[in-house]
């Protein structure tokens, strides 16, 4: 009778056990993240924070891009306050590659159209325009056989 009631109590705290492992395994449910209008400007997070340290990093690790927040709206046009002076990583997604790496967009204001995760401070772009940039050179016409124009 002892056995068997011993045997009973190990065959419980056995499956009480087994139940705990399999709830602590299952993964985490996804966060929801919700759908934002960003602007700010994109920068490269190794030159900027820590530009002596990184110079014997890899170059594609050393061209990550990140997203210092000047405004940001939600779906319902209302301001998320909360952002404003924070730095945002970006997702690897198709769609903002070009932002995510790289010199192209670095140091351009930009707008970012995407889903915010609140908690990691991080967006997956769905789309973004960048501010024109680069020299603020005159273009003038050419109008001369030679090629060369002529002021």
């Amino acid at each position: 009778m002892r056995k068997s009631i011993l045997f009973s109590l190990v065959l419980g705290m056995a499956a009480v056990v087994s139940a705990t492992v399999a709830l602590a395994a299952e993964p985490a449910a996804a966060p929801a993240g919700v759908k934002v209008t960003i602007k700010g400007t994109n920068y490269n997070v190794a030159s900027t924070l820590a530009k002596d340290a990184t110079a014997d990093a890899k170059p594609e690790l050393a061209a990550v891009n990140a997203l210092k927040v000047a405004e940001a709206t939600g779906e319902d046009g209302k301001a998320i306050d909360a952002l404003k002076g924070k730095t945002v990583h970006y997702i690897a997604s198709k769609a903002g590659e070009a932002l995510q790496t790289g010199a192209d967009n670095a140091g351009k204001n930009v707008t970012v159209k995407g889903t915010l995760f609140v908690d990691a401070n991080a967006v997956l772009v769905e789309s973004f325009e960048a501010a024109a940039g680069g020299d603020e050179w005159d273009e003038l016409d050419v109008n001369s056989l030679s090629g060369q124009q002529v002021l």
